[in-house]
């Protein structure tokens, strides 16, 4: 049999209550020669019966023995396709109707040399009901932006890539539990160039804390910093090179992030010393002051973060 153009994959983990929503936006696509496969990594809820009540020939579902990450889960998903191109979605996000066909369009006629990737802007959905759209759109020196930071809002599910790109400079790194897709944009960009389509194809929906980026606890303040650290370090020779000021800016922020989370977990030791690397890596003005007002009142600093906190949990619960 022909193989499909498309191979579309969504990786998920105890997403039943989500994942009918992100497979239909796949079904409903204008562009239908895909396949879909679903990578259930570890389940323990009724994932299984969600897909198989689908009864569709182009979904394919891989089912992991036990838990083991997101990256592994979109790895096994690239490995079992058969697709010239990848298309991935996050169980909880959506796509509209047109992504597919809009991307395949841009590779087709494209001006840009070399493309390996296409993205698109996208809509950040607050509590189901408020839209923000955001711009992703960057085409001239596009490594040197990714040094910047991650400019490419809305993860994979904002992307299609050529599967050649992943058989070039492999797959997502699996010892990475934040920022894989960041990572993955800075290895692309040293080898193929990007275009995007100007529209909003995709919804990544801020409504939960079940995705690392929208988890606003401690925990995920935690992973977020970590993961910062380790893509820093990873790609230390790339940043030295390139935007050494920006990876001590980044680095910077990553220490402070830790000090702030150990401050309000009761470690106050480990605290004053991720403000003091976070000041020694970074002496900026807002690394400075925090440091000094924990010194001068850790009680006062911890009142001021719970209600940054309160503020930001009301901006992205509201509707």
């Amino acid at each position: 049999m022909k193989s499909p153009q498309v191979s579309v994959i969504i990786p998920t983990y105890n997403r039943a209550h989500l994942l009918p929503r992100a497979i239909n936006s796949v079904l409903n696509q204008t562009f239908q020669d895909f396949e879909l496969i679903i990578v259930d990594d570890g389940s323990t809820d009724n994932t299984k019966e969600v897909v198989r009540g689908f009864k569709k020939k182009k979904i394919v579902y891989l089912k992991h023995d036990k838990n083991k990450g997101a990256n592994t889960a979109r790895n096994t998903g690239i490995k079992n396709s058969k697709g010239e191109y990848m298309a991935l979605l996050d169980s909880d996000d959506e796509w509209l109707p047109e992504k597919l066909e809009e991307q395949l369009r841009i590779f087709t006629k494209s001006a840009v040399v070399n493309l390996g990737i296409v993205g698109c802007d996208i809509f950040y959905v607050f509590n189901n009901l408020r839209k923000e759209r955001i711009y992703n759109y960057y085409q001239k020196d596009v490594l040197n932006q990714f040094l910047q930071g991650n400019f490419f809002q809305g993860g994979g599910s904002a992307a299609l890539i050529k599967k050649k790109v992943f058989n070039e400079i492999g797959l997502f790194d699996e010892s990475l539990n934040c920022w894989q897709d960041w990572d993955m944009w800075i290895r692309i960009a040293q080898r193929y160039n990007f275009d995007f389509v100007r529209q909003a194809l995709a919804k990544y929906y801020l409504i939960h804390n079940e995705s690392i980026f929208r988890d606003r606890s401690n925990q995920g303040t935690i992973r977020r910093a970590e993961g910062m650290l380790k893509v820093l370090e990873k790609h230390t020779n790339l940043f030295d090179k390139y935007s050494k000021l920006k990876a001590r800016q980044l680095k910077g922020t990553a220490l402070r992030n830790l000090g702030t989370v150990n401050l309000l977990l009761g470690n106050r030791k480990k605290a004053r010393e991720y403000f003091i690397k976070s000041t020694k890596t970074n002496p900026s003005l807002r690394n400075i002051l925090t440091f000094l007002l924990f010194l001068i009142s850790k009680d006062l600093y911890i009142k001021i973060l719970n209600i940054k906190r309160k503020l930001s949990e009301k901006y992205y619960d509201s509707s």
